[in-house]
């Protein structure tokens, strides 16, 4: 039988994960409902909408110790994350373009607050990849 066109999709309705280590997990398309104590803030969610990456990058940038380093990135090659205690605060692709194009018609260099709380924020992750929650 050939397999190769066969998508399996994961089916953790109900799981306990209080332990489960889902790090590069691709849970697009999962069911997750009904799970417990999922992790939101280590699954990798990839490419997201233009808008969905932009709340993304904003919430890196207020919880980095020095937000002004993502100026400095869109600025230069310099990660804001080289030489730092913290981590990103959610697990997605970035686009350094989108983000110097956000700031390009802003009057002010500040970085605004995200609009978006974490759990709305990762309400619409799990939608555009279709993880049920």
């Amino acid at each position: 039988m050939d397999t190769s066109k066969i998508k399996s999709f994961a089916n953790l309705q109900g799981a306990d994960l209080r332990s489960a280590n889902l790090q590069g997990a691709d849970l697009r398309s999962a069911n997750l409902r009904s799970a417990k104590f999922i992790n939101f803030y280590s699954i990798y969610f990839g490419k997201l909408s233009d808008g969905l990456t932009i709340q993304g990058m904003l919430h890196d940038a207020a919880t980095h110790p020095a937000p002004n380093k993502f100026i400095e990135w869109i600025k230069t090659d310099t990660c804001p994350y080289n030489d730092c205690i913290t981590d990103r605060k959610f697990r997605f692709k970035e686009n350094k373009e989108l983000f110097k194009a956000f700031f390009k018609n802003r009057k002010s260099n500040k970085i605004p607050e995200p609009s978006m709380t974490d759990w709305e924020w990762i309400s619409v992750a799990c939608k555009e990849n279709n993880i049920k929650i």
